[in-house]
């Protein structure tokens, strides 16, 4: 294996946290759940709600939960219960000839 990358050096990073904007701003705007629930928490605790506010909260919950899958992703894979198919050794290996008992090779004269 090589040197470990910090899971914030990772393109994932830039997709999860764009992947989660975009979508808790589709989420806030066609004020689906959980976006309305938390709109209308919102109205119940301050008189009125800021979809500015509900649009961070998702999407800083969504990230969070996408950073915390591919961290676990990560543990799962440095213990060896996943092995990734990029990183095994594909090249073909040497068949090896067997010895008859009583023969000798060039290497062990």
């Amino acid at each position: 294996m090589g040197a470990r990358k910090d899971l914030s050096e990772t393109p994932f990073c830039a997709v999860a946290g764009i992947v989660a904007v975009v979508l808790s701003m589709v989420l806030t705007f066609a004020y689906l759940p959980p976006a309305s629930w938390l709109m209308d928490l919102q109205g119940r605790w301050f008189g009125s709600y800021s979809r500015k506010l509900t649009v961070l909260i998702l999407a800083m919950a969504m990230f969070y939960v996408a950073y915390v899958t591919r961290a676990l992703i990560a543990v799962i894979r440095e213990e060896g219960f996943y092995e990734r198919n990029d990183e095994r050794d594909l090249r073909p290996r040497k068949r090896r000839r067997k010895r008859r008992l009583g023969e000798v090779d060039d290497e062990d004269r």
